[in-house]
């Protein structure tokens, strides 16, 4: 069902139903819209009208649909529109991973892994110092993250 498209009695009811929830204190649509508490309410209102809410984009809807028309009862409903926002955000991280290296190497001997040991402790080899070409994360810890930017895209 498209709800953008509901006759405006239907979203007078709606808004309604949500007043009474926010009254009974089930959540608090005006400061914590989208705590699951809210998600549950809300879910549970628009079901009554055969009204799937599927995903974050659909019970924006309702909400901005709420925070648009604090006067539905004797004023006109606005409708929202859909915007698109693009959003930057940063996360701190510590992995855990195995680099891998690839090193060519000159030599007349045969060359081993004991070989190799000498030679870094003498510094004529660092694995470091060949081309890196693959990463294998074995673990990670999130430590932080950061909202940068968010911008609406016209």
């Amino acid at each position: 069902m498209d709800y953008t498209n509901l006759p405006d009695n239907v979203l007078k009811l709606i808004l309604k139903e949500m007043v009474i929830r926010q009254e009974n204190q089930d959540c608090d649509f005006d400061f914590e819209p989208f705590n699951s508490e809210c998600e549950n309410e809300l879910i549970s209102i628009c079901g009554y009208f055969g009204i799937e809410l599927k995903n974050f984009t659909d019970r924006s809807f309702f909400i901005q649909l709420w925070n648009e028309n604090p006067n539905f009862e004797t004023e006109s409903i606005f409708r929202p529109t859909l915007e698109k926002y693009e959003v930057i955000e940063s996360e701190d991280i510590n992995e855990y991973k195995t680099n891998y290296f690839k090193t060519q190497i000159e030599s007349y001997c045969p060359v081993d892994s004991s070989m190799l040991y000498q030679l870094n402790e003498n510094d004529e080899y660092h694995y470091w110092e060949g081309s890196f070409f693959d990463s294998d994360v074995h673990n990670s810890e999130v430590t932080s993250s950061e909202i940068h930017r968010i911008d609406k895209i016209n």
